[in-house]
């Protein structure tokens, strides 16, 4: 008899001796992929990797288009076919003491624990993404704006400190650039006021820098661009260079 127990959005999976835990559907985005836990889904007799990989590839590929992911929108979703997934199912439910009273569901197979964690990520409104890095799915553990996930790559860092460490290097570069670009506008209002400069010349100078700044904002320059711009160079060639730190392995 296999136990699944849900407390504070984490489930805890129970087969005899055996028995793993972890944030609400983080076992079914991991399946077809690598586990920082120990699977599940493995407890169950009719397991059957390719198959459940599957079904699971096929289930995130259509929720991920569900808008406003919760309880409701996923019985939209489900109700909408004929072969239901989610709802409909005969879940053998008790309540048991550990620590505090928390909803016990007996399951029978692999296919439940995988509609019971989408049905249990629905119901914390917790919604389906795809990772910013690794392009992996998967329901946010903490807050629901992340574009990160938890998993480790093959580097030894997660995705979600990979992209904290280029958000600062992001914003960092940025702060450097702003800088970089107040000081030559700083520096063509000084040789216009010594007539080095024509105002039309300034002027048109402004323009074509505020329209650069605002494409680098946006992101549809980089930053070495943006930068060969502002000092008007060639945009330099890419850097090679060994990769042993992860500060080394984000430049």
């Amino acid at each position: 008899m296999i136990k699944a127990y849900i407390k504070n959005g984490i489930i805890r999976v129970v087969s005899g001796k055996k028995s793993t835990e972890y944030p609400t559907g983080a076992a079914a985005v991991s399946l077809g992929g690598k586990w920082d836990f120990e699977n599940p889904y493995a407890y169950f007799a009719d397991y059957n990797e390719d198959e459940l990989s599957k079904l699971a590839a096929s289930e995130l590929a259509k929720l991920i288009a569900i808008n406003d992911f919760g309880m409701e929108s996923l019985a939209e979703f489900d109700n909408s076919r004929k072969n239901k997934v989610y709802f409909g199912k005969n879940f053998s439910i008790s309540y048991e003491l550990a620590d505090t009273v928390v909803p016990c569901f007996t399951l029978t197979s692999a296919k439940e624990l995988f509609a019971l964690e989408i049905l249990t990520a629905a119901m914390n409104k917790k919604p389906l993404k795809i990772c910013e890095n690794c392009g992996g799915y998967f329901f946010p553990s903490g807050r629901t704006d992340s574009v990160y996930c938890d998993r480790i790559t093959d580097n030894g860092y997660s995705c979600k400190k990979i992209g904290a460490h280029r958000q600062y290097r992001r914003n960092s570069r940025a702060n450097d650039l702003k800088k970089l670009y107040d000081k030559v506008t700083k520096h063509n209002r000084y040789l216009k006021s010594k007539g080095a400069m024509s105002a039309y010349e300034y002027n048109n100078w402004m323009n074509d820098a505020s329209k650069k700044y605002a494409d680098f904002k946006a992101e549809n320059i980089t930053s070495a661009e943006f930068e060969a711009w502002l000092l008007g160079k060639e945009t330099p060639a890419p850097r090679t260079r060994s990769r042993n730190t992860i500060s080394d392995y984000l430049l």
